[in-house]
């Protein structure tokens, strides 16, 4: 996104994707705004046409929060696009958390995401490759 000319700010807690993100960002001169916080600290401004969630391992009470929090940060009409590991991830040696609290049941987001005021175009679980092996693969939301 960034490379084409979008505003782009990330949230990452871990120093090793804070590094990873400059790593991958620094030898293409993507400017980006890098936030080193948590869900809890991130104070939103301005608002976004857009926010993409991919991997966020929350507990099963920060997840309501988690979308709350992006729903106010968005601008109306704005889209949000998540890829969260599933409950069913467990089964997967391919990455995730291993703890039942911090993955997604699909029914019980679908019914978080319809307490807000969001229009749902897809929802679905899927299987979907994850890795350099054939066989690793990962069970998302």
């Amino acid at each position: 996104l960034a490379q084409n000319g979008v505003h782009v700010e990330v949230l990452e807690l871990s120093n090793e994707g804070v590094f990873d993100i400059y790593k991958h960002a620094s030898p293409h001169c993507i400017d980006m705004k890098l936030c080193h916080t948590t869900l809890e600290h991130w104070k939103p401004t301005p608002f976004f046409d857009g926010i993409v969630c991919t991997f966020v391992h929350v507990s099963k009470k920060e997840q309501l929060h988690l979308f709350e929090k992006c729903c106010e940060a968005l601008y109306p009409g704005g889209i949000l696009v998540a890829e969260l590991f599933s409950e069913s991830q467990k089964s997967f040696q391919s990455g995730g958390p291993k703890e039942l609290e911090k993955l997604y049941n699909l029914n019980q987001t679908l019914h978080m995401l319809k307490t807000l005021p969001f229009s749902i175009d897809k929802f679905s679980q899927e299987i979907i490759p994850y890795g350099k092996e054939e066989a690793d693969r990962k069970s998302v939301v």
